[in-house]
């Protein structure tokens, strides 16, 4: 013999009865707190959450942590925070709310879930300490606006020269020197004339070819675009209009 499952409505006076247990449970509404009242209207936990969420009550996923904040804190935090909008960053709060019982971490997640992020002050930056002493700091300005090499004032601070460069560069965006200073090194992708220090008008175009590391073809086409002329080779002169 079988015995048939009587599949659950949701009545008016079942709905009633749920909106009764659910008054007292707080917000979000505990999975564990789910289960009681399914046990108490006489159907499944997750019919009872689906018909919540219907309800527009929160409920926790099944599985959930429980929240770290009491239904009474959650009230008293919205309630804090309505009377001192604009007074707190979320540190100050956590040192002033409930005597510091939550943490910062724990305070921004439940002010963002409950949003209300607008109640706060923005978080202060923190500031990275300068690797250089306000000793040095003046000494690198000093040498950089009396003319100074990168490198010489690298080598003065017995720093590295990437960082000097960067703090130059800093001191430039707050105006404390005028330029940045010169370096005694050229930059790698300074390009360098392959006919510099070579006299095109004495020498072949093979012998081009094989002192820069360069094709015929090439040198002919350099030749040209320069209007320069090599022992056996004459560049074509552009026509006058």
């Amino acid at each position: 013999m079988t015995t048939e499952t009587v599949k659950f409505k949701w009545t008016d006076e079942a709905t009633a009865q749920l909106r009764d247990l659910a008054a007292n449970a707080g917000s979000p509404i505990t999975y564990a707190a789910v289960e009681e009242m399914a046990e108490a209207v006489g159907t499944s936990a997750r019919s009872i959450a689906s018909k919540l969420r219907s309800l527009d009550y929160a409920v926790e996923a099944k599985g959930a942590k429980p929240s770290t904040f009491s239904a009474e804190d959650t009230e008293i935090l919205a309630s804090f925070l309505g009377a001192n909008a604009g007074k707190y960053d979320i540190h100050t709060l956590a040192d002033t709310f409930l005597q510091g019982k939550y943490t910062s971490k724990q305070l921004q997640g439940k002010v963002l879930a409950m949003e209300l992020s607008g109640s706060l002050l923005p978080t202060p930056k923190k500031e990275v300490p300068s690797k250089y002493s306000a000793e040095q700091e003046k000494k690198i300005v000093d040498l950089a606006n009396a003319g100074a090499f990168i490198e010489d004032i690298a080598e003065a601070l017995e720093a590295d020269v990437k960082s000097i460069r960067g703090k130059l560069l800093s001191l430039l965006r707050k105006e404390q020197i005028a330029a940045i200073p010169k370096s005694k090194t050229p930059p790698k992708d300074t390009k360098v004339d392959p006919f510099a220090g070579i006299d095109v008008s004495e020498m072949t175009v093979a012998e081009i070819a094989a002192q820069i590391g360069k094709t015929d073809r090439g040198v002919k086409a350099m030749l040209t675009r320069r209007q320069l002329s090599a022992k056996d080779y004459a560049a074509k002169k552009e026509k006058a209009e």
